[in-house]
């Protein structure tokens, strides 16, 4: 089981992420779209998937939707990374089931915070 399922298409966003996922302790795996990261969740367990929105072949929407249709993924926590500035954004990330947004750029610290945040519920639960 790794702890975080990275979805990003930029491989320096991808750096970027791994980088503070590194410093913090935390495995991850990356996928580059969101057909990607389907097949991945269906194969290994994770415990929060950090979702970039805007991507080829499958975006994030489509691919937190999907999540949501199945029972499996239905409360995996997802936090939504996308340079749209657009300011009904969240709202939409949110629709699509994403349990929080993040616009890009983002802060470490921004970051750290949600993913504890999030990830904390788990935990308990498992523990």
């Amino acid at each position: 089981m790794a702890d975080v399922l990275v979805v990003e298409d930029n491989p320096v966003n991808q750096k970027l992420v791994s980088a503070i996922l590194t410093r913090e302790g935390m495995s991850f795996r990356c996928a580059e779209h969101g057909g990607i990261a389907l097949a991945m969740l269906g194969e290994e367990r994770f415990r929060i998937v950090i979702m970039d929105i805007m991507m080829p072949i499958m975006d994030g929407h489509a691919a937190v939707r999907a999540m949501r249709a199945d029972e499996r993924f239905r409360h995996l926590p997802v936090i939504a990374l996308t340079a749209n500035n657009d300011p009904d954004e969240p709202a939409r990330c949110l629709a699509s089931g994403c349990s929080m947004f993040m616009t890009k750029p983002f802060r470490r610290e921004e970051l750290l915070a949600g993913l504890r945040r999030l990830m904390l519920p788990a935990a308990v639960a498992a523990g």
